[in-house]
């Protein structure tokens, strides 16, 4: 996909989205995880599932399994990019381990090309999820925004439950009307030791303290010292947003 045509793709959608959401009135709600479903983490980096979603993570442990698209191959400066990837690598495995995650894999899709990795995207097995979380579809980073693109594709040529909720994190683009909120009060400093394995990209910014602070903010609403934000919605309606604000220029993403 060109980024000339991802930009406007995403150009178009935010004119359009502000104004829909100012038509909704967003009563965030708490939101638990179910013993026995099953939930799914997209991370488009190595640190985007645990800066967006580590608490949940680190709380449901036993529901999630991870999977990380891209090798991180642009995450450090001055290094070949042989040991960049495996630095990143190693990182994103010893986060999954302090959150107890046990299933998790790297697809390796070279960093920030997401937008022009389908076939490696669609390889992503739906059917036994009740819950899949994404970055939400208005972050900055083109690689998180190529989720939303890819998954409203694949839901419409793959089979999933038809109960399959799709929840937007947050990671670059803090989302203005969250819909549900998860408490993380009792794993924040599991989250935290989650963020902490990521030396390298902790060495250029500070995501540590200003995800926290994030947390803390959101949990103001409802009387929770720590929580994290997210957009739920089925499978219909991502499908309805994406037809809704994109119709007319849909072939277009579809053919690149």
């Amino acid at each position: 996909m060109k980024k000339r045509i991802f930009q406007k793709f995403y150009n178009r959608f935010l004119s359009s989205f502000n104004r829909y959401l100012m038509t909704i009135n967003f009563t965030a709600k708490v939101f638990k995880i179910k013993e026995g479903e099953k939930a799914l983490c997209i991370a488009p980096h190595p640190d985007d599932e645990s800066i967006g979603m580590g608490g949940v993570l680190a709380k449901y442990k036993d529901n999630f399994d991870v999977i990380c698209l891209t090798d991180g191959s642009k995450g450090i400066k001055n290094q070949d990019t042989q040991s960049i990837v495996q630095t990143r690598i190693i990182e994103f495995e010893n986060a999954q381990k302090v959150a107890g995650i046990k299933n998790y894999r790297n697809l390796g899709i070279a960093d920030r090309e997401v937008c022009n990795s389908y076939e490696t995207f669609s390889q992503i097995d739906t059917k036994k999820y009740d819950y899949i979380f994404i970055p939400n579809l208005i972050d900055t980073h083109y690689d998180h925004r190529a989720c939303f693109i890819h998954l409203q594709k694949m839901l419409r040529e793959k089979k999933h439950k038809p109960n399959l909720k799709i929840l937007f994190y947050e990671v670059w683009g803090a989302l203005s009307s969250p819909n549900v909120l998860v408490e993380i009060t009792d794993v924040v400093q599991t989250k935290a030791e989650m963020i902490k394995c990521y030396k390298s990209q902790l060495e250029r910014k500070d995501y540590l303290n200003a995800i926290l602070g994030l947390n803390k903010y959101r949990g103001l609403t409802k009387n929770i010292e720590y929580s994290e934000a997210f957009w739920l919605l089925d499978c219909k309606e991502v499908l309805k947003l994406y037809d809704e604000f994109f119709s007319d220029i849909k072939e277009q993403i579809d053919n690149e």
